[in-house]
C-alpha cells in the first residue's frame, strides 16, 4: 500500500534514498557475469518495477551499419519494438540521441520534430546515451503516454 502511495507522490521524481536503492540494484546486475542481453533485460525490468512508465528499452549502436538495435525491452502496450528491432541512426528520438551523444528529454512529443511513435499514443520520451571513452555505445529509452512523465528522473537515468 505504501509503495502505491509513494508512486503517486513521486511522479515528478523519486526520493534520494529510493534513487540510491534503484542504482544499487542496477549496479549489482551490471557486475554479475551475465551475457549482454540478459543483463540489459534485467536492468530494464528493474526500471519497470520502480516506475509506471509504459515503455523501457535499451538499444545498442552499430556505427558500421549506421543503425541502432533493441537489445532489451519492456512494454505495457503492444508495440512494434521487440528485441532485434532496428532503425537508422538519426531517426526518431533514440536515433537522434545516439547520433548526438546527448540526453533528449521530450516533455511533449507533439512538439518534437522527427518523433516516431512505435507505441501508439506516446506523449513523452526520455533517451539517455550510454557513453564510454567518448563513444556512444547504447541508448536507454523510456516512453509514457503522459506528458512530462520524466520530470525529476533524468539525473537518475544519466547516472
Amino acid at each position: 500500500m505504501a509503495r502505491s502511495a509513494d508512486r503517486g507522490v513521486e511522479r515528478g521524481g523519486i526520493g534520494a534514498m529510493r534513487q540510491l536503492a534503484t542504482l544499487n540494484r542496477i549496479a549489482r546486475i551490471a557486475i554479475q557475469d551475465l551475457a549482454l542481453r540478459p543483463m540489459l533485460q534485467r536492468i530494464v525490468d528493474i526500471l519497470h518495477e520502480e516506475f509506471d512508465w509504459d515503455f523501457i528499452a535499451c538499444a545498442s549502436i552499430d556505427r558500421a551499419s549506421n543503425t541502432f538495435r533493441c537489445e532489451a525491452v519492456y512494454s505495457s502496450l503492444p508495440t512494434e519494438v521487440v528485441v532485434d528491432y532496428q532503425r537508422e541512426l538519426g531517426s526518431g528520438v533514440v536515433g537522434q540521441c545516439a547520433q548526438r551523444g546527448e540526453t533528449i528529454d521530450v516533455e511533449d512529443t507533439s512538439e518534437f520534430e522527427g518523433f516516431v511513435d512505435t507505441l501508439g499514443g506516446t506523449r513523452s520520451e526520455l533517451c539517455v546515451p550510454v557513453v564510454h571513452d567518448g563513444e556512444v555505445l547504447a541508448v536507454l529509452n523510456a516512453e509514457s503516454r503522459v506528458p512530462r512523465a520524466f520530470r525529476g528522473q533524468r539525473e537518475l537515468l544519466e547516472t
